[in-house]
């Protein structure tokens, strides 16, 4: 199956982009198991040992918050970067569309001001054919200021 699209996909998730989440979840877990020892030590006044138990003890739920807020982060990464590289694409097809406007305006022009000029000609032809004089002036060139 041959792909028609000129516009290449890249990978939706690298292999930078896994290390980075990697590390995101590594440093937001071990924020959170931090936040629980520094919680149950300063503010409920307990051991390091007894806030090292709790923080132990809530390990599972910290891990399960640090992969969520994780997921959470890299799918807004992921979903604003869609977003650009979306943007980056239509960006690219108007200058293409305008460019390609542009050249086909300029052919269009050429084709008109070359039809002027051949119809100027077959007057002039038909005149001097004629024995009759020919006024006429050669055609402008089209106003190219605008």
């Amino acid at each position: 199956m041959t792909n028609t699209n000129k516009e290449t996909r890249s990978a939706l998730f690298t292999v930078r982009d896994g290390e980075d989440a990697l590390i995101r979840l590594i440093f937001i877990f071990y924020s959170i198991l931090g936040g629980i020892i520094l919680h149950e030590r300063i503010l409920e006044g307990r051991t390091w040992s007894a806030a090292f138990s709790v923080m132990v003890e809530h390990g599972g739920e910290a891990l399960t918050w640090a992969t969520s807020l994780t997921l959470t982060i890299e799918g807004v990464m992921i979903m604003f970067s869609r977003l650009q590289d979306h943007r980056d694409r239509r960006k690219r097809r108007f200058e293409e569309a305008r460019a390609e406007g542009k050249a086909e305006g300029r052919a269009e022009g050429k084709t008109e001001i070359y039809k002027e000029i051949a119809e100027w000609n077959n007057r002039r032809l038909n005149a001097q054919a004629q024995n009759q004089p020919f006024t006429e002036p050669f055609p402008e060139p089209p106003d190219t200021t605008h």
